[in-house]
């Protein structure tokens, strides 16, 4: 028999599930809630800036898993099915509509007269939809470890942190603007070892590390790069075919920020 009075809050509580991440591991986590879903929402609508978006979407990981861990540790692709878990249980929703325009290049009659005529892109709108149970890694290598060792000669190794969610997805951001290779693997620079002398990034001067890449060979380099940028990321490949004109294409999402942004 029910009875009026003060409700106790933390008798309302939030379902859990688990997540498999590429390691085999399992983690615990909870739905997204009202507030967080909220805070999507303004981010993605109420601001132009791309980041702040992603900082929402980090936000959101962050407070939906239940155990002692750091969420930038996690692979790219574990943080991003862990947002689309949370998402999905939280909103009880299992995809997400989306849409393009078809740019393939097509003959058209100018202003209905069939005897003038230009080629032109068609311009129609596919509509389409990503299912969150179809989402798979971008890359069938999964085996990205934390760190990576690179000789550099003899004595001479630096160390590479791998990229988090959040070094992926402002990836694109930062090339975008002017952001060079060199420049991409120096902010996932853990230390340098020079013999039984090992040096982390907080105690080499900019001048200090320029000079190090200079004399790091182009092979070594490249190795270092395809390091940081290999790294499995959430992906989902639409098969559309154009309603106006039939073109059809197979179009592959990589990254949270093709998905949700």
């Amino acid at each position: 028999m029910s009875k009026k009075g003060k409700f106790n809050i933390n008798a309302v509580s939030i379902p859990t599930f688990s997540v498999k991440l590429l390691d085999g591991k399992t983690v615990t986590v909870r739905a997204i809630v009202m507030k967080e879903y909220r805070n999507l929402l303004l981010s993605k609508d109420g601001s132009e800036d791309v980041i702040d978006h992603l900082t929402a979407i980090e936000q959101v990981v962050t407070n939906c898993i239940v155990e002692d861990i750091d969420p930038s540790k996690l692979t790219a692709f574990d943080f991003e099915n862990i947002f689309i878990k949370a998402f999905e249980f939280g909103t009880g929703t299992k995809d997400i509509p989306v849409s393009f325009q078809c740019t393939n290049q097509v003959i058209k009659n100018l202003d209905g007269d069939e005897d003038e005529s230009v080629i032109g892109p068609c311009n129609a709108v596919i509509k389409n939809k990503i299912v969150f149970d179809k989402i798979v890694p971008s890359i069938a290598d999964n085996d990205v470890p934390e760190e990576m060792e690179f000789k550099i000669q003899e004595g001479v190794t630096v160390t590479l942190t791998r990229p988090n969610f959040k070094d992926t997805a402002f990836f694109n951001i930062n090339a975008q603007s002017g952001e060079t290779v060199i420049d991409n693997i120096i902010r996932h620079f853990k230390q340098v070892q020079v013999e039984d002398v090992v040096s982390d990034i907080t105690m080499i001067d900019d001048e200090d590390m320029t000079e190090l890449f200079d004399r790091i060979q182009p092979t070594t380099i490249s190795a270092m790069h395809s390091y940081i940028i290999n790294i499995p990321r959430a992906s989902y490949t639409l098969k559309m075919k154009c309603p106006s004109c039939g073109k059809r294409y197979n179009h592959k999402l990589v990254g949270i920020e093709d998905f949700f942004i």
